[in-house]
Protein backbone atom coordinates (compact mmCIF):
# COMPACT_ATOMS: atom_id res chain seq x y z
CA UNK A 1 0.00 0.00 0.00
CA UNK A 2 2.74 2.64 0.71
CA UNK A 3 4.57 1.81 -2.06
CA UNK A 4 1.34 2.53 -4.40
CA UNK A 5 1.09 5.61 -2.07
CA UNK A 6 4.44 6.93 -2.73
CA UNK A 7 4.42 6.85 -6.22
CA UNK A 8 1.26 8.53 -6.06
CA UNK A 9 2.52 11.50 -4.49
CA UNK A 10 5.25 11.96 -6.51
CA UNK A 11 3.18 12.24 -10.13
CA UNK A 12 1.40 14.79 -8.23
CA UNK A 13 4.22 16.67 -7.53
CA UNK A 14 5.63 16.27 -10.91
CA UNK A 15 2.11 17.55 -12.62
CA UNK A 16 2.33 20.59 -9.96
CA UNK A 17 5.48 21.86 -11.05
CA UNK A 18 4.81 21.30 -14.78
CA UNK A 19 1.62 23.45 -14.34
CA UNK A 20 3.53 26.54 -12.33
CA UNK A 21 6.24 26.46 -15.02
CA UNK A 22 3.36 26.48 -18.25
CA UNK A 23 1.97 29.26 -16.10
CA UNK A 24 5.30 31.34 -15.98
CA UNK A 25 6.10 30.82 -19.35
CA UNK A 26 2.17 32.00 -20.44
CA UNK A 27 2.24 35.71 -18.72
CA UNK A 28 5.48 36.02 -19.36
CA UNK A 29 4.78 36.10 -23.11
CA UNK A 30 1.62 38.38 -22.48
CA UNK A 31 3.93 40.76 -20.12
CA UNK A 32 6.46 40.93 -23.44
CA UNK A 33 3.36 41.70 -25.65
CA UNK A 34 1.83 44.82 -23.92
CA UNK A 35 5.16 46.41 -23.58
CA UNK A 36 6.12 46.04 -27.14
CA UNK A 37 2.55 47.87 -27.96
CA UNK A 38 3.99 51.27 -26.72
CA UNK A 39 7.28 51.20 -29.23
CA UNK A 40 7.27 53.36 -32.46
CA UNK A 41 4.70 55.53 -30.73
CA UNK A 42 5.50 59.49 -30.58
CA UNK A 43 5.64 60.80 -27.18
CA UNK A 44 2.57 63.14 -26.20
CA UNK A 45 2.46 66.47 -23.84
CA UNK A 46 4.96 69.55 -23.21
CA UNK A 47 8.13 69.49 -24.78
CA UNK A 48 11.22 69.11 -22.61
CA UNK A 49 13.01 72.95 -21.84
CA UNK A 50 16.40 72.47 -22.09
CA UNK A 51 18.58 74.14 -19.57
CA UNK A 52 22.24 76.30 -20.96
CA UNK A 53 25.14 74.95 -19.17
CA UNK A 54 26.94 77.75 -17.52
CA UNK A 55 29.84 79.14 -19.18
CA UNK A 56 33.44 77.24 -17.95
CA UNK A 57 36.37 79.37 -17.97
CA UNK A 58 39.09 77.75 -19.50
CA UNK A 59 41.65 78.38 -16.28
CA UNK A 60 39.02 76.33 -14.46
CA UNK A 61 39.71 73.16 -17.14
CA UNK A 62 43.68 73.18 -15.82
CA UNK A 63 44.39 71.13 -13.16
CA UNK A 64 46.61 72.89 -10.25
CA UNK A 65 48.96 70.69 -9.15
CA UNK A 66 49.18 70.54 -4.70
CA UNK A 67 51.96 72.05 -3.36
CA UNK A 68 52.79 71.49 0.48
CA UNK A 69 53.34 73.49 2.65
CA UNK A 70 56.54 74.17 4.20
CA UNK A 71 55.15 75.10 7.50
CA UNK A 72 56.73 72.77 10.05
CA UNK A 73 53.71 73.57 12.60
CA UNK A 74 51.22 71.52 10.25
CA UNK A 75 50.82 68.59 12.10
CA UNK A 76 48.12 67.25 10.16
CA UNK A 77 49.56 66.47 7.02
CA UNK A 78 51.41 64.10 8.71
CA UNK A 79 48.17 62.06 8.68
CA UNK A 80 47.00 60.37 5.28
CA UNK A 81 43.17 59.70 4.89
CA UNK A 82 43.48 56.13 2.97
CA UNK A 83 46.30 54.95 4.87
CA UNK A 84 46.06 56.29 8.91
CA UNK A 85 49.20 55.97 10.72
CA UNK A 86 49.54 54.11 13.79
CA UNK A 87 49.07 56.23 16.73
CA UNK A 88 50.44 55.50 20.62
CA UNK A 89 49.79 57.56 24.08
CA UNK A 90 52.80 59.41 25.40
CA UNK A 91 52.66 59.97 29.15
CA UNK A 92 55.67 62.65 28.86
CA UNK A 93 53.58 64.62 26.03
CA UNK A 94 50.18 63.96 27.48
CA UNK A 95 48.38 63.05 23.98
CA UNK A 96 48.23 60.56 21.24
CA UNK A 97 51.23 61.01 19.02
CA UNK A 98 52.36 58.52 15.88
CA UNK A 99 54.01 55.39 16.85
CA UNK A 100 57.65 55.18 16.82
CA UNK A 101 58.11 59.29 16.27
CA UNK A 102 60.74 60.54 18.32
CA UNK A 103 59.08 63.10 21.00
CA UNK A 104 60.28 66.47 21.00
CA UNK A 105 60.94 67.96 24.29
CA UNK A 106 59.80 71.65 23.93
CA UNK A 107 61.41 73.94 26.47
CA UNK A 108 59.34 75.59 29.13
CA UNK A 109 60.56 78.78 27.98
CA UNK A 110 61.73 80.31 31.79
CA UNK A 111 64.23 79.20 34.25
CA UNK A 112 64.10 80.32 38.19
CA UNK A 113 67.10 82.61 38.83
CA UNK A 114 66.65 83.17 42.51
CA UNK A 115 63.72 83.07 45.05
CA UNK A 116 64.41 85.44 48.22
CA UNK A 117 63.02 87.06 51.15
CA UNK A 118 63.92 90.99 51.28
CA UNK A 119 66.04 91.81 54.81
CA UNK A 120 66.43 94.50 56.49
CA UNK A 121 69.00 97.17 56.02
CA UNK A 122 70.43 97.31 59.54
CA UNK A 123 72.91 94.12 60.86
CA UNK A 124 74.27 93.64 64.36
CA UNK A 125 78.01 93.37 63.72
CA UNK A 126 78.81 92.50 67.54
CA UNK A 127 79.49 94.67 70.73
CA UNK A 128 82.66 95.35 72.71
CA UNK A 129 81.43 94.99 76.54
CA UNK A 130 82.89 97.74 78.96
CA UNK A 131 86.06 96.30 81.09
CA UNK A 132 84.78 96.05 84.83
CA UNK A 133 83.79 97.77 86.89
CA UNK A 134 81.67 99.87 84.34
CA UNK A 135 77.90 98.41 83.88
CA UNK A 136 77.04 96.70 81.04
CA UNK A 137 74.69 99.49 79.50
CA UNK A 138 78.15 100.81 78.22
CA UNK A 139 78.47 98.52 75.87
CA UNK A 140 79.52 99.43 72.48
CA UNK A 141 77.26 98.29 69.59
CA UNK A 142 78.04 98.02 66.63
CA UNK A 143 74.88 98.28 63.84
CA UNK A 144 75.98 98.11 60.16
CA UNK A 145 74.10 99.36 56.76
CA UNK A 146 75.41 97.79 54.09
CA UNK A 147 73.60 100.42 51.68
CA UNK A 148 74.60 103.43 53.94
CA UNK A 149 75.57 106.09 51.22
CA UNK A 150 77.60 108.98 52.07
CA UNK A 151 76.02 112.17 51.65
CA UNK A 152 79.77 113.63 51.61
CA UNK A 153 80.68 111.45 48.48
CA UNK A 154 81.86 108.48 50.39
CA UNK A 155 83.75 105.87 47.55
CA UNK A 156 82.00 102.44 48.86
CA UNK A 157 78.61 102.28 50.00
CA UNK A 158 77.87 100.95 53.66
CA UNK A 159 78.49 102.27 57.57
CA UNK A 160 79.00 100.92 60.45
CA UNK A 161 77.61 103.15 63.72
CA UNK A 162 78.37 102.47 67.32
CA UNK A 163 76.10 103.24 69.68
CA UNK A 164 74.95 102.44 73.15
CA UNK A 165 70.91 101.57 74.45
CA UNK A 166 69.03 104.39 74.21
CA UNK A 167 71.03 106.21 71.59
CA UNK A 168 69.42 107.73 68.00
CA UNK A 169 71.17 106.86 64.97
CA UNK A 170 70.21 110.48 63.48
CA UNK A 171 71.36 109.37 59.39
CA UNK A 172 69.13 105.51 59.66
CA UNK A 173 66.24 107.14 62.14
CA UNK A 174 66.13 104.86 64.56
CA UNK A 175 66.37 104.24 67.84
CA UNK A 176 68.19 101.50 69.87
CA UNK A 177 65.27 100.08 72.46
CA UNK A 178 67.48 97.53 73.73
CA UNK A 179 70.32 95.37 74.23
CA UNK A 180 71.16 92.17 75.64
CA UNK A 181 72.80 88.68 75.48
CA UNK A 182 70.99 85.88 74.70
CA UNK A 183 71.75 81.82 74.03
CA UNK A 184 69.91 81.18 70.30
CA UNK A 185 68.80 77.77 69.44
CA UNK A 186 70.47 76.48 66.73
CA UNK A 187 69.56 73.68 64.02
CA UNK A 188 72.48 71.33 65.22
CA UNK A 189 70.94 71.75 68.72
CA UNK A 190 73.92 73.74 70.46
CA UNK A 191 72.87 77.03 71.75
CA UNK A 192 75.08 79.74 71.18
CA UNK A 193 75.28 83.34 73.17
CA UNK A 194 74.36 86.09 70.75
CA UNK A 195 73.75 89.43 71.39
CA UNK A 196 70.65 90.67 70.47
CA UNK A 197 70.00 94.20 69.77
CA UNK A 198 66.00 95.46 69.10
CA UNK A 199 65.55 98.92 67.38
CA UNK A 200 62.94 101.15 66.78
CA UNK A 201 62.53 102.54 62.84
CA UNK A 202 60.88 105.63 62.77
CA UNK A 203 60.51 105.62 59.26
CA UNK A 204 58.70 102.02 58.77
CA UNK A 205 57.00 102.44 62.44
CA UNK A 206 58.05 99.11 63.90
CA UNK A 207 60.59 97.56 65.80
CA UNK A 208 62.96 95.07 64.50
CA UNK A 209 64.83 92.36 66.63
CA UNK A 210 68.54 92.21 65.61
CA UNK A 211 70.87 88.56 66.03
CA UNK A 212 74.44 89.03 65.66
CA UNK A 213 75.43 88.27 62.06
CA UNK A 214 71.81 87.13 60.71
CA UNK A 215 70.15 89.00 58.32
CA UNK A 216 66.74 89.98 59.28
CA UNK A 217 64.52 88.03 56.70
CA UNK A 218 61.08 89.76 56.41
CA UNK A 219 58.36 86.83 56.35
CA UNK A 220 55.46 88.38 54.95
CA UNK A 221 57.43 89.25 51.85
CA UNK A 222 59.24 87.36 48.90
CA UNK A 223 60.82 87.86 45.84
CA UNK A 224 60.98 85.16 42.90
CA UNK A 225 62.69 86.41 39.57
CA UNK A 226 62.44 84.43 36.69
CA UNK A 227 64.29 84.88 33.41
CA UNK A 228 63.55 83.86 29.85
CA UNK A 229 65.15 80.57 28.50
CA UNK A 230 66.33 81.92 25.20
CA UNK A 231 67.69 85.43 26.77
CA UNK A 232 68.65 85.28 30.10
CA UNK A 233 67.99 89.31 30.16
CA UNK A 234 64.26 89.46 30.13
CA UNK A 235 63.54 88.75 33.53
CA UNK A 236 60.10 89.22 35.65
CA UNK A 237 59.71 89.76 39.55
CA UNK A 238 56.85 87.51 41.60
CA UNK A 239 55.60 87.91 45.04
CA UNK A 240 52.97 85.96 45.56
CA UNK A 241 50.58 82.93 43.97
CA UNK A 242 48.67 83.98 41.32
CA UNK A 243 51.17 86.36 39.95
CA UNK A 244 51.19 85.97 36.35
CA UNK A 245 53.75 86.25 33.10
CA UNK A 246 52.44 87.22 29.90
CA UNK A 247 54.74 86.68 27.13
CA UNK A 248 53.75 87.20 23.13
CA UNK A 249 56.15 84.04 22.30
CA UNK A 250 55.81 81.83 25.07
CA UNK A 251 52.29 82.35 26.47
CA UNK A 252 50.96 83.29 29.72
CA UNK A 253 52.31 81.41 33.09
CA UNK A 254 50.48 81.77 36.23
CA UNK A 255 52.59 81.02 39.51
CA UNK A 256 50.23 78.22 41.24
CA UNK A 257 52.75 77.15 44.08
CA UNK A 258 55.90 78.11 46.49
CA UNK A 259 57.99 76.24 48.56
CA UNK A 260 60.99 78.29 49.86
CA UNK A 261 62.18 75.08 51.62
CA UNK A 262 63.50 73.48 48.58
CA UNK A 263 63.66 76.68 47.16
CA UNK A 264 61.08 75.83 44.18
CA UNK A 265 57.92 76.93 42.46
CA UNK A 266 55.43 75.84 40.49
CA UNK A 267 54.35 77.32 37.09
CA UNK A 268 51.05 76.74 34.51
CA UNK A 269 51.30 77.90 31.06
CA UNK A 270 49.03 78.45 29.09
CA UNK A 271 49.94 78.57 25.38
CA UNK A 272 49.18 77.72 22.14
CA UNK A 273 51.21 74.84 19.94
CA UNK A 274 49.54 75.60 16.79
CA UNK A 275 47.73 78.62 15.57
CA UNK A 276 44.87 76.61 13.91
CA UNK A 277 44.28 74.40 17.41
CA UNK A 278 42.73 75.16 21.19
CA UNK A 279 45.48 76.63 23.71
CA UNK A 280 47.58 73.86 25.89
CA UNK A 281 48.13 74.31 29.31
CA UNK A 282 51.32 72.72 30.70
CA UNK A 283 52.47 72.44 34.48
CA UNK A 284 56.67 72.36 35.59
CA UNK A 285 57.91 72.87 38.58
CA UNK A 286 61.10 75.26 38.70
CA UNK A 287 64.28 74.55 41.04
CA UNK A 288 67.69 76.81 41.39
CA UNK A 289 69.81 75.57 39.38
CA UNK A 290 72.84 76.03 41.69
CA UNK A 291 73.00 75.93 45.68
CA UNK A 292 74.68 78.90 45.68
CA UNK A 293 72.31 81.20 44.58
CA UNK A 294 71.35 83.74 47.23
CA UNK A 295 68.67 83.41 49.42
CA UNK A 296 67.68 86.80 50.47
CA UNK A 297 68.16 90.31 49.05
CA UNK A 298 67.86 93.89 50.17
CA UNK A 299 64.65 95.06 50.38
CA UNK A 300 63.34 97.21 47.72
CA UNK A 301 60.97 100.05 47.67
CA UNK A 302 59.67 101.29 51.35
CA UNK A 303 61.51 99.14 53.18
CA UNK A 304 64.73 100.88 52.41
CA UNK A 305 63.31 104.10 52.54
CA UNK A 306 65.88 106.59 54.58
CA UNK A 307 64.59 109.76 56.00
Amino acid sequence: MSKHFDKLLLCGAVVACAAGIGFYVMKKDDTSAVKSAYIGQSPTGNSYEAIPLPPVSEESLQWTPFVRPEDDDLEDWKYDLFTPIEVSWHNSAGEYRPKGEALVVHDFGVQLVSISRPVYRLMLHGYLAPPPPKPFSDTIIRIHDSQYIDPNGGKEPGKTFRVKKGDTIKEENVVVTDFELKRIEMPDGTRPERAVVTVHDNVLNRDFVLTEYVPYEFEDEINIIVAKTSDPSVTWTLRKVGDQIKDEELGTFTLKEIDFGSKSINLDKLYKPNPRKSPKTESKTLTLESSGSSTSSPTSGTTNTRP
